[in-house]
Protein backbone atom coordinates (compact mmCIF):
# COMPACT_ATOMS: atom_id res chain seq x y z
CA UNK A 1 0.00 0.00 0.00
CA UNK A 2 1.21 3.32 -0.76
CA UNK A 3 -0.12 6.81 0.43
CA UNK A 4 -3.06 6.68 1.92
CA UNK A 5 -5.95 8.27 0.29
CA UNK A 6 -8.98 7.99 2.88
CA UNK A 7 -9.86 6.87 6.26
CA UNK A 8 -9.94 3.21 5.41
CA UNK A 9 -6.67 3.31 4.20
CA UNK A 10 -5.11 5.08 7.02
CA UNK A 11 -6.50 2.66 9.46
CA UNK A 12 -5.09 -0.40 7.84
CA UNK A 13 -1.98 1.41 8.13
CA UNK A 14 -2.26 1.99 11.46
CA UNK A 15 -2.98 -1.23 12.41
CA UNK A 16 0.31 -2.58 10.59
CA UNK A 17 2.48 -0.09 12.76
CA UNK A 18 0.55 -0.96 15.89
CA UNK A 19 0.97 -4.50 15.59
CA UNK A 20 4.68 -3.53 15.07
CA UNK A 21 4.91 -1.70 18.33
CA UNK A 22 3.08 -4.12 20.12
CA UNK A 23 6.18 -6.58 19.04
CA UNK A 24 8.70 -7.73 21.71
CA UNK A 25 11.68 -6.23 21.70
CA UNK A 26 15.32 -7.23 20.61
CA UNK A 27 15.95 -6.59 24.51
CA UNK A 28 13.31 -8.64 25.51
CA UNK A 29 11.13 -5.84 26.87
CA UNK A 30 7.55 -7.22 25.83
CA UNK A 31 5.00 -4.01 25.34
CA UNK A 32 1.96 -4.45 27.59
CA UNK A 33 -1.91 -3.96 26.43
CA UNK A 34 -2.73 -0.11 26.20
CA UNK A 35 -6.14 0.74 26.61
CA UNK A 36 -8.01 3.99 26.24
CA UNK A 37 -6.42 5.98 28.87
CA UNK A 38 -2.72 5.23 27.40
CA UNK A 39 -4.24 6.51 23.79
CA UNK A 40 -5.98 9.46 25.41
CA UNK A 41 -2.15 10.55 27.07
CA UNK A 42 -0.34 9.54 24.07
CA UNK A 43 -2.52 12.45 22.12
CA UNK A 44 -2.24 14.14 24.76
CA UNK A 45 1.30 14.16 24.66
CA UNK A 46 1.65 14.78 20.93
CA UNK A 47 -0.83 17.76 20.82
CA UNK A 48 1.87 18.92 23.06
CA UNK A 49 4.61 18.36 20.73
CA UNK A 50 2.26 20.13 18.03
CA UNK A 51 1.70 23.26 20.22
CA UNK A 52 5.37 23.25 20.76
CA UNK A 53 5.62 23.95 16.91
CA UNK A 54 3.22 26.33 16.53
CA UNK A 55 4.64 30.53 15.87
CA UNK A 56 5.79 32.20 18.50
CA UNK A 57 1.82 34.11 18.61
CA UNK A 58 0.60 31.29 19.85
CA UNK A 59 3.69 28.76 21.24
CA UNK A 60 3.52 28.27 25.21
CA UNK A 61 7.05 28.15 25.59
CA UNK A 62 7.16 32.29 25.98
CA UNK A 63 10.92 32.19 27.19
CA UNK A 64 12.37 30.27 24.00
CA UNK A 65 13.63 31.92 21.00
CA UNK A 66 12.82 29.37 18.29
CA UNK A 67 12.70 29.61 13.92
CA UNK A 68 9.02 28.96 13.53
CA UNK A 69 9.01 25.93 10.71
CA UNK A 70 5.67 25.00 9.51
CA UNK A 71 6.82 21.73 8.56
CA UNK A 72 7.78 20.16 11.65
CA UNK A 73 4.27 21.77 12.76
CA UNK A 74 2.42 19.47 10.69
CA UNK A 75 4.25 16.25 10.99
CA UNK A 76 3.37 17.45 14.81
CA UNK A 77 -0.45 17.36 13.89
CA UNK A 78 0.08 14.34 11.94
CA UNK A 79 1.44 12.25 14.98
CA UNK A 80 -2.01 12.95 16.24
CA UNK A 81 -3.57 11.34 13.98
CA UNK A 82 -1.55 8.11 14.96
CA UNK A 83 -3.21 7.69 18.11
CA UNK A 84 -6.96 8.54 17.83
CA UNK A 85 -6.30 5.83 14.41
CA UNK A 86 -5.18 3.46 17.38
CA UNK A 87 -8.40 4.38 19.30
CA UNK A 88 -10.75 3.33 16.53
CA UNK A 89 -8.54 0.33 15.30
CA UNK A 90 -8.62 -0.63 19.10
CA UNK A 91 -12.26 0.34 20.03
CA UNK A 92 -14.64 0.76 17.18
CA UNK A 93 -12.81 -1.67 14.55
CA UNK A 94 -16.66 -3.51 13.68
CA UNK A 95 -17.98 -0.57 13.94
CA UNK A 96 -17.97 0.83 9.64
CA UNK A 97 -20.77 3.64 10.20
CA UNK A 98 -18.33 5.31 12.81
CA UNK A 99 -15.68 4.86 9.99
CA UNK A 100 -17.63 6.06 6.98
CA UNK A 101 -18.08 8.98 9.99
CA UNK A 102 -15.14 10.11 10.18
CA UNK A 103 -13.70 9.64 6.88
CA UNK A 104 -16.80 12.35 5.50
CA UNK A 105 -15.54 14.65 8.27
CA UNK A 106 -11.91 13.62 6.81
CA UNK A 107 -12.90 14.63 3.39
CA UNK A 108 -13.95 18.22 4.45
CA UNK A 109 -10.75 19.09 5.82
CA UNK A 110 -9.74 21.83 4.31
CA UNK A 111 -8.14 26.07 5.68
CA UNK A 112 -11.15 28.14 7.62
CA UNK A 113 -11.73 31.30 7.94
CA UNK A 114 -11.17 31.34 11.85
CA UNK A 115 -7.99 31.16 12.77
CA UNK A 116 -6.27 28.84 15.09
CA UNK A 117 -6.31 30.48 18.24
CA UNK A 118 -5.27 29.91 21.86
CA UNK A 119 -9.15 28.69 23.14
CA UNK A 120 -9.65 26.06 20.10
CA UNK A 121 -6.07 25.13 21.30
CA UNK A 122 -7.05 24.72 25.26
CA UNK A 123 -10.47 23.55 24.14
CA UNK A 124 -9.08 20.41 22.65
CA UNK A 125 -6.61 19.93 25.36
CA UNK A 126 -9.60 19.91 27.73
CA UNK A 127 -11.51 17.81 25.21
CA UNK A 128 -8.74 14.97 25.35
CA UNK A 129 -8.28 14.75 29.19
CA UNK A 130 -12.18 14.21 29.66
CA UNK A 131 -12.51 12.15 26.58
CA UNK A 132 -13.78 8.01 26.50
CA UNK A 133 -11.81 7.01 23.89
CA UNK A 134 -13.52 3.54 23.54
CA UNK A 135 -17.34 5.65 23.59
CA UNK A 136 -18.26 5.68 20.05
CA UNK A 137 -19.70 9.47 20.03
CA UNK A 138 -16.38 10.89 22.24
CA UNK A 139 -14.16 9.29 19.63
CA UNK A 140 -16.27 11.62 16.88
CA UNK A 141 -16.12 14.22 18.56
CA UNK A 142 -12.29 14.70 19.33
CA UNK A 143 -11.89 13.41 15.74
CA UNK A 144 -13.70 16.12 14.38
CA UNK A 145 -12.34 18.73 17.15
CA UNK A 146 -8.93 17.47 15.87
CA UNK A 147 -10.01 18.46 12.33
CA UNK A 148 -11.37 21.77 13.30
CA UNK A 149 -7.50 22.44 14.35
CA UNK A 150 -6.41 21.26 11.29
CA UNK A 151 -8.81 23.97 9.10
CA UNK A 152 -7.24 26.71 11.78
CA UNK A 153 -3.90 25.74 10.88
CA UNK A 154 -4.76 25.90 7.14
CA UNK A 155 -4.20 22.61 6.29
CA UNK A 156 -5.81 19.99 3.67
CA UNK A 157 -6.86 16.73 3.44
CA UNK A 158 -3.61 15.97 0.87
CA UNK A 159 -1.26 17.83 3.46
CA UNK A 160 -2.56 15.63 6.25
CA UNK A 161 -2.08 12.47 4.33
CA UNK A 162 1.09 13.38 3.12
CA UNK A 163 2.50 14.22 6.66
CA UNK A 164 0.95 11.17 8.05
CA UNK A 165 2.78 8.67 5.07
CA UNK A 166 5.91 10.33 5.86
CA UNK A 167 5.84 9.92 9.66
CA UNK A 168 4.65 6.29 9.08
CA UNK A 169 7.23 5.87 6.84
CA UNK A 170 9.89 7.18 9.81
CA UNK A 171 7.58 5.09 12.51
CA UNK A 172 8.10 1.66 10.65
CA UNK A 173 11.92 2.08 11.33
CA UNK A 174 12.16 2.67 14.55
CA UNK A 175 12.33 -0.78 16.09
CA UNK A 176 15.58 -1.07 14.36
CA UNK A 177 16.43 1.52 17.12
CA UNK A 178 13.63 0.52 20.16
CA UNK A 179 11.43 3.10 18.94
CA UNK A 180 13.74 5.86 19.57
CA UNK A 181 14.38 7.57 16.52
CA UNK A 182 14.46 11.22 17.39
CA UNK A 183 11.37 10.78 19.83
CA UNK A 184 10.53 8.49 22.84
Amino acid sequence: MGRPNDIFELLELQKELDKKAKTKRGNGFTPRKRDAFDLAMALDDEFNEFMKELPNQLNFKTWKDKEYDSHKQLIEYADCLFFILGAINDFHRQKEWLQYRCDLSLKELKPSIKPLDKHLLSGFKYAIQVANLEKDYDVIAIFDFYLEIGAAAGYTVKNLLDAYWEKWNINMGRDKKDWTLGGE
